[in-house]
C-alpha cells in the first residue's frame, strides 16, 4: 500500500496536467457544440442551442467541397507516402556506398519545422524566383512561368506533393525498422527455388511487414486528415476552396469566423469520425479481418 501510495503521489502531477490540458478542453468544447457564442457590449454570451450546430453541417453549402477535397487529399498523401516510403526503405535496407549520406537525407524533411518546410516550398514554387518554374522552362515543358499556388487547378496537387515530402520520412523509419527483423535465411531460401525479386517482395517481404503496413496506413490516414501546417504556409486553404481541407475548414469557421460551436461540432464530427477508424484497426490488427 505504502508503495502504490508513493506512486499515485508521482502520478498526481501528470494526471493534473492531464486533466487541465486535454480533459478538459475536451469537456468544454463539447458543450461548446451544442450552443451558440456572441459577442455583446464586449462581453460572451452563451446560449444553449441543441443539435443545431450538428444539423448546420448537414446543410452547410461548403462541407460537401470540404469532404471531397479532403477525400482527395488523403487518398494520394496516404498511397503516395505509404509507397515512396516503402521504395525507400527497401533502398536503404540493402548495403550501397554512400547509404549513410542517403539515409540523413531522406530524414530533412521530417527534422525540418512545418514552417519552414512550408516556406521552402513557397520559394520552389513562387511564380517569378521559383525553382520549379526555372526547371520546367529549361525543360521546355512550360513556355512562360506559372504561378502554381494560385491556379485552382494545381493548387491541391502541390499542397499533396509538399505533405508527401514532409510525412513520408517518419513512415519511412517505421518500414525500414520492420525490414531489418526479417531474417536473411527467408530471402536465402526464396532464392534458392528461383524466386525473383518481386517474388521475394511478394512473398516474403510483404506477409511478414502486413502489421507494419496496416499500422502505418492508419495512422497515416489519422494525420492527413488533420492536415493543417503546410496548408495554411501555402495556399491557406484557396484559391477558391480548391484546397480546403477538413480540418482546416474548423480551423477557418472557428478562428476566423469566431463560429465557435460550429467549429466544436465539426472538430467533434472528424474525431468521432477518427475514433472508428481507430476501432476498426484494433479489430482488424487483433482477429485480421474487418466482419
Amino acid at each position: 500500500m505504502r508503495r502504490e501510495t508513493l506512486a499515485m503521489i508521482f502520478l498526481a502531477p501528470l494526471f493534473f496536467g492531464i486533466s487541465l490540458f486535454k480533459l478538459y478542453p475536451i469537456y468544454y468544447s463539447l458543450i461548446l457544440s451544442f450552443s451558440k457564442i456572441r459577442f455583446s457590449e464586449g462581453s460572451i454570451v452563451t446560449t444553449f442551442s441543441g443539435l443545431e450546430n450538428w444539423r448546420e453541417i448537414l446543410v452547410d453549402p461548403s462541407i460537401h467541397n470540404v469532404i471531397l477535397v479532403t477525400t482527395e487529399f488523403v487518398a494520394v498523401t496516404v498511397v503516395g507516402g505509404v509507397l515512396s516510403a516503402l521504395f525507400l526503405a527497401l533502398i536503404l535496407n540493402v548495403e550501397f556506398k554512400g547509404k549513410r549520406i542517403f539515409r540523413v537525407l531522406c530524414l530533412i524533411p521530417w527534422a525540418m519545422p512545418s514552417v519552414i518546410a512550408g516556406q521552402v516550398w513557397r520559394w520552389l514554387l513562387n511564380g517569378e524566383y521559383g525553382l520549379v518554374n526555372t526547371i520546367l522552362l529549361k525543360l521546355n515543358l512550360i513556355d512562360t512561368p506559372h504561378v502554381w499556388l494560385a491556379d485552382p487547378s494545381t493548387a491541391l496537387l502541390w499542397v499533396m506533393i509538399a505533405e508527401i515530402w514532409k510525412t513520408t520520412p517518419f513512415t519511412l523509419l517505421m518500414f525500414l525498422a520492420s525490414l531489418q527483423l526479417i531474417p536473411q535465411q527467408l530471402y536465402d531460401a526464396a532464392t534458392i527455388v528461383g524466386a525473383g525479386r518481386l517474388q521475394r517482395l511478394r512473398y516474403v517481404t510483404i506477409p511478414i511487414i502486413k502489421p507494419t503496413l496496416l499500422f502505418v496506413v492508419i495512422l497515416r490516414i489519422i494525420w492527413n486528415f488533420k492536415a493543417f501546417d503546410v496548408i495554411y504556409m501555402l495556399t491557406k486553404g484557396g484559391p477558391y476552396e480548391s484546397t480546403m481541407v477538413y480540418y482546416f475548414y474548423v480551423w477557418t469557421q472557428t478562428f476566423k469566423y469566431f463560429n465557435f460551436g460550429y467549429g466544436a461540432a465539426l472538430a467533434y464530427t472528424l474525431t468521432i469520425f477518427l475514433f472508428v477508424l481507430t476501432l476498426l484497426y484494433i479489430k482488424v490488427s487483433r482477429y485480421g479481418e474487418i466482419f
